[in-house]
């Protein structure tokens, strides 16, 4: 049998901060109690312990469509009236330099 890595008294200690989320666990982390456990350990725990942690909300996805380099060189081909393939050069360009391009020639 392997020794626990946390005491009765550690595990008492999450248990009254319960629910914990990130800043309840960065909180205890930072007591003397727990001075060698990490945030991430003090999650881990206290969810293989069965208390309630509450993770923090991932932000949403955004809805706008992505304008891909080959749409920025397509653009900058209407915008000098070339076609795309004499400036299939630029497809090695970054996206940056490809919107900076654009925005000098509009």
């Amino acid at each position: 049998m392997t020794a626990t890595n946390y005491t009765p008294e550690m595990i008492a200690a999450m248990t009254a901060q319960a629910p914990l989320d990130h800043a309840k666990a960065k909180t205890l982390a930072s007591t003397p109690m727990f001075a060698t456990r990490s945030v991430k350990s003090i999650i881990a725990k206290a969810k293989s312990s069965g208390i309630e942690y509450i993770a923090a909300a991932k932000p949403a996805r955004s809805t706008a469509k992505k304008i891909t380099k080959a749409d920025l060189v397509r653009s900058i081909a209407e915008s000098l009236d070339a076609d795309s393939g004499s400036l299939d050069g630029l497809r090695g360009a970054t996206t940056a330099s490809l919107t900076a391009l654009m925005a000098s020639i509009a």
